[in-house]
């Protein structure tokens, strides 16, 4: 995939849904620029990732025309290590990224044919799976979990992070599911990170 970071350096906020358009964003503690850039990795299906796709690359540019976000998708044949899923990278400003999603997940789970792709184990809950540099995730948990638990009693999503010991080797992400019965995009807002 083509300009894609190995790291970012990110800050956690929340209150970041597609309709909220202020210049910056606040969690009480943490103050960020809603300008500032970032970029999200997830993990999609093939079949969903053609959903994305569209005919002809249409639907892809039609979501980054709207969000004026950019979005990439990694080749049909290239999957994030121990999985069958490709990454999705979604960067711009962050509102831009959390519009992208919104258009995103809304296109998946309308076509029958992958919407099972976000479903949780449970089959209600709709999960996404975030990929997050390995360096990050400890700022991502927090002194003894404290910073997660305050995203999900913020979001009402559980958060979780796959373990460090089952990291393949060379590979700088570690995987974290957002799992929630809101839209998923709501529990992501709390987990991007400012570039």
């Amino acid at each position: 995939m083509a300009d894609d970071p190995q790291s970012s350096d990110f800050a956690p906020e929340e209150d970041l849904t597609p309709e909220h358009s202020s210049d910056s964003l606040t969690n009480g503690t943490t103050k960020v620029a809603a300008d500032r850039k970032v970029i999200a990795k997830f993990l999609i299906s093939n079949a969903a990732a053609g959903s994305i796709i569209g005919k002809g690359g249409a639907t892809i540019s039609e979501f980054q025309e709207q969000s004026s976000a950019r979005i990439q998708l990694s080749r049909n044949s290239e999957f994030f290590p121990g999985t069958a899923d490709r990454v999705l990278s979604v960067s711009g400003p962050v509102n831009q990224v959390l519009t992208a999603l919104h258009l995103i997940v809304g296109k998946v789970k309308s076509e029958e044919a992958v919407a099972d792709s976000l479903l949780s184990r449970d089959g209600r809950s709709t999960q996404l799976r975030l990929l997050v540099p390995a360096a990050l995730c400890g700022t991502l948990i927090g002194k003894a979990g404290a910073t997660i638990k305050s995203f999900h009693e913020d979001s009402h999503a559980i958060i979780m992070v796959s373990p460090q010991d089952r990291q393949p080797a060379g590979v700088p992400d570690r995987i974290v599911k957002i799992t929630g019965t809101s839209p998923p995009y709501i529990g992501c807002d709390s987990c991007l990170w400012c570039a």
